[in-house]
């Protein structure tokens, strides 16, 4: 109906640009792709200034994921109406939506010019910081980006023009970027460097901003007393906020340690009151208590719970002091009293059950039971909850008693009894829910996942498989009941792999989204390795193309830049590769670790090739082979060792004195105590994180000298090597590939063939391609558009051809053998294999003016019969840049 009304007033008015972009509009909603962007392109060659044209082309090249387009639009008008504000801010949105900073912050500075308001001039100001924060170049951002934007920001500072919190958040995130946390603390405390204006007074629409912002800062500059002054006042005001409590307790015993003592005369920090003792504390936590007591209703939970974390520290630290804040038996029978009506009950008393001896355990379960309010329908029956904090406060019950080990140490008869009553809770809290949303979960759904999982831990103990099938049974009645339980649906996955039945899993896997579930609730990594882990064991063959595109996406999302696991694990080395952070690691960074070596061991399983530029040494460590000292050495850290080499080939004293004086500007390298104008290197050196550390004990005061400049160079050799060997993080690595496919594989294998089998090869061999090809529905390798197509891909680099693979089947490599080259049969090919080429869909229009459309899940490309090479050359490069468009498949 559009169309045909937009058809109508063209007649009428033959050059109404807007009514022809109307009807491109529809044309695209109708799936005509190709005639909407024909009849959008005559338009905008038309370069049209009206704002209803504009605003149209805007609306239809988003649906197109072109913005480019709309950049080229408001370019135009902004040359044919220059003065115009609107088209320069729109200009400047058109720039921040393709990610063109460098000409944002032009944009915004012309913008500035024609119309002098604030918000433009820091526009202009966050371009810089948006061009620092995407530069490669680190050195690049902190010496010009940054010190740029922060001189702007401050000229608007001297000359008292700052208007609004947004622009003094900009100005605080500028000096933290930089490292100035001084500076940064005094604008927050509103004492900058003239004390012209006081513009920290602005940051109130975060409740406590200019607190939490001082709270960070005195943290990072180590100013404890501060940190404790401060978070004791706000904990005064608002006794709730654990966070405070947390930096109340950090900055403690800091100070403690530090043995602080407050100045004879005027105030004890610029925040005021410093408490300095665990006496002091422990009357502060009393008193915060105190004053919920006197509440009456609606008692605070953060003093109860400071109390159970001071006590915590106090007997992690051995000290005494702890008895005097009471028994933590009591204590948490008191929380549970107070708050076990509220679902986070659980979690404010599970980190806090250590406290309780093994022998307390079960003493401290059958207490709080006794205050539940529970009735027996009938003589005999099992008692169940009237309500729904009855309800709640069993739920916490049960839960802690499964945190306490009680359900893992229950025999089979107790577990079958467990079992029954949970279930009988979970179908009688249903009555609860009745009114609930298709999206709300219901109140007794935890009752139903216990019992899962009491079902699991019978099956994990004996084998025996009907455990597996109830469970099974009881959570597809959770899910009819909760469609929107994410650990129904996971432990489902789980179970149906177990049991063989593959066939709901993608469809499970699918609506979990998993990538939200990931990073968002469970951590990435928790859901990915034992699901498609077995899919690749046991699928069917029938599956391959449902699990590879589970697989893929799963992959190349857990490592894509977006998601921590790549930043928190891989250091980038001057060679342009990577390697794992060297460095002890936490229990977070231990599961990552074990996470990549499932997802190593996922990639070989399904021939997947990962995008991981990985140095040598990794593989080579991987599979146990020994590190070349030189030539692994050589690609991790050229500069250090051609260090070494220098130090082992200077021929006498006064050489080894000159190569001295050449690096006393850097860190390992000071002045002799005998001379001191001489300088001299001592026995440490720079690790790849950046710290010094000493070669050997005492390295700190060992010069390096004629006769043990040899010592010194294996040594710092020596501390790169184990730097790169890594062994704790490659364990870790180690035990995730192990868990997907056996160790001794690797045994068998160079690092050369397990770094291809993982990772492939980074670039694409055109002939392996061209020999894994079919052309369907009648083509043929003599047809002129197919010979324009291969001469075309012969002509473009490595760089074209690998986005013209991740435009043609959305992988970023491909694998390098295919059984079809080993000996296999010709039908058998490893996915994404053979790569297929189709007649384009339908027949309207010139095959010139038509675009390469692909399916990248059959890595299917449909090329239509171009004319001549230089348009087959166009079309897929434009094809190959804008793979996101709708038209790409």
């Amino acid at each position: 109906m559009a169309i045909q009304q937009a058809d109508k007033l063209l007649k009428k008015h033959k050059d109404l640009y807007c009514a022809k972009v109307l009807k491109a509009i529809g044309l695209q909603r109708t799936g005509k792709q190709d005639e909407a962007f024909t009849l959008a392109q005559e338009v905008t060659a038309l370069e049209p200034t009206d704002d209803n044209s504009l605003q149209a082309l805007t609306i239809l090249y988003r649906e197109m994921h072109r913005p480019e387009l709309v950049t080229k639009l408001y370019e135009v008008a902004v040359k044919k109406v220059p003065s115009s504000e609107e088209y320069h801010s729109h200009l400047f949105m058109a720039y921040a939506r393709v990610g063109e900073y460098k000409k944002m912050q032009q944009a915004g500075m012309a913008l500035y010019k024609i119309v002098p308001k604030n918000p433009y001039y820091f526009w202009s100001v966050m371009s810089l910081v948006m061009q620092a924060i995407s530069a490669r170049d680190e050195k690049l951002s902190k010496t010009m980006f940054l010190p740029l934007a922060e001189r702007m920001v401050a000229k608007m500072v001297k000359e008292e023009k700052i208007e609004a919190e947004a622009e003094v958040q900009l100005y605080f995130m500028i000096l933290e970027r930089l490292g100035k946390y001084v500076e940064a603390l005094e604008v927050v405390r509103g004492k900058l460097g003239d004390g012209t204006r006081c513009v920290s007074e602005k940051l109130t629409s975060e409740l406590q901003s200019r607190e939490n912002k001082c709270m960070a800062l005195y943290k990072k500059l180590d100013r404890w007393p501060e940190c404790n002054a401060l978070s004791r006042k706000l904990l005064l005001t608002n006794p709730d906020d654990w966070q405070f409590f947390l930096s109340y307790f950090d900055s403690l015993f800091h100070v403690i340690d530090e043995s602080w003592s407050p100045p004879e005369e005027g105030e004890h920090s610029l925040e005021g009151e410093v408490e300095s003792s665990v006496a002091q504390a422990i009357k502060f936590v009393l008193d915060r208590i105190s004053a919920e007591e006197t509440k009456g209703s609606r008692q605070l939970r953060g003093p109860y719970l400071a109390r159970l974390e001071l006590i915590q520290r106090l007997r992690q630290r051995g000290s005494p002091e702890e008895k005097e804040l009471g028994e933590p038996h009591e204590l948490m029978f008191q929380y549970f009293e107070k708050f076990g009506d509220k679902p986070c009950c659980i979690s404010d008393l599970k980190i806090f059950l250590d406290l309780l001896a093994p022998d307390q355990h079960v003493q401290f379960i059958n207490r709080v039971m006794e205050t539940v309010p529970l009735t027996a329908p009938a003589e005999g029956a099992i008692p169940l909850p009237a309500d729904t904090k009855a309800l709640q406060r069993h739920l916490c019950v049960v839960q802690l008693a499964r945190s306490l080990g009680l359900h893992h140490a229950m025999d089979r008869e107790h577990k079958l009894s467990l079992i029954h009553e949970l279930k009988t809770r979970y179908r009688h809290g249903l009555e609860f829910g009745k009114s609930s949303l298709k999206t709300e979960l219901q109140y007794s759904d935890v009752y139903c996942l216990l019992a899962a999982h009491v079902l699991i831990d019978m099956w994990a103990e004996t084998g025996e498989e009907w455990s597996l099938w109830q469970c099974l049974g009881l959570l597809e009645e959770g899910l009819i009941q909760s469609p929107s339980n994410a650990q129904f649906k996971l432990l489902l996955i789980l179970i149906f792999c177990r049991l063989g039945a593959f066939e709901p899993v993608v469809d499970l896997y699918s609506s979990l989204d998993a990538k939200h579930v990931q990073h968002d609730t469970i951590g990435p990594g928790a859901l990915a390795p034992g699901v498609i882990a077995v899919l690749i064991l046991q699928a069917q063959s029938q599956q391959v193309v449902q699990v590879r595109v589970l697989i893929s996406t799963t992959l190349h999302t857990s490592l894509s830049p977006a998601v921590p696991l790549k930043a928190l694990l891989f250091s980038h080395c001057k060679a342009g590769k990577y390697i794992l952070t060297p460095g002890p690691i936490t229990y977070a960074e231990e599961q990552l670790l074990h996470f990549l070596g499932q997802l190593l061991g996922i990639g070989i399983r399904a021939d997947l090739p990962l995008p991981l530029d990985l140095l040598s040494s990794f593989w080579k460590v991987l599979v146990g082979e020994s590190l070349d000292p030189e030539a692994d050495l050589h690609e991790a850290d050229v500069l250090t060792h051609n260090y070494i080499k220098r130090v082992e080939n200077v021929n006498d004293e006064t050489e080894l004195e000159a190569l001295c004086t050449e690096i006393t500007s850097q860190h390992h390298s000071s002045e002799s105590p005998e001379s001191p104008n001489k300088p001299c290197c001592k026995f440490t050196y720079i690790t790849m994180t950046g710290d010094e550390v000493e070669l050997c004990p005492g390295g700190r005061n060992i010069i390096v000298g004629w006769e043990n400049k040899d010592m010194y160079a294996s040594a710092i050799r020596s501390l790169r090597l184990r730097e790169l060997q890594n062994s704790e993080c490659m364990t870790a690595v180690r035990a995730g590939l192990g868990s997907i496919i056996p160790l001794q594989l690797l045994t068998t294998l160079t690092a050369l063939e397990v770094e291809l089998r993982t990772c492939g090869l980074p670039y694409i061999n055109l002939e392996f391609l061209k020999a894994h090809t079919m052309y369907q529905v009648g083509l043929m390798e003599t047809d002129p558009h197919i010979e324009f197509f291969w001469t075309a891909l012969e002509m473009f680099t490595q760089e074209e051809l690998c986005k013209f693979i991740k435009f043609a089947c959305n992988q970023e490599r491909i694998p390098f053998t295919c059984p079809c080259k080993d000996g296999g049969p010709d039908t058998a090919h490893v996915p994404p294999y053979p790569m297929k080429i189709a007649p384009p869909d339908g027949t309207s229009g010139s095959p010139d003016s038509r675009y390469i459309r692909v399916e990248t899940c059959m890595f299917m490309i449909k090329l239509p019969q171009y004319s001549s090479l230089e348009i087959m050359l166009e079309k897929l490069r434009y094809a190959i840049h804008y793979r996101e468009d709708p038209l790409s498949g």
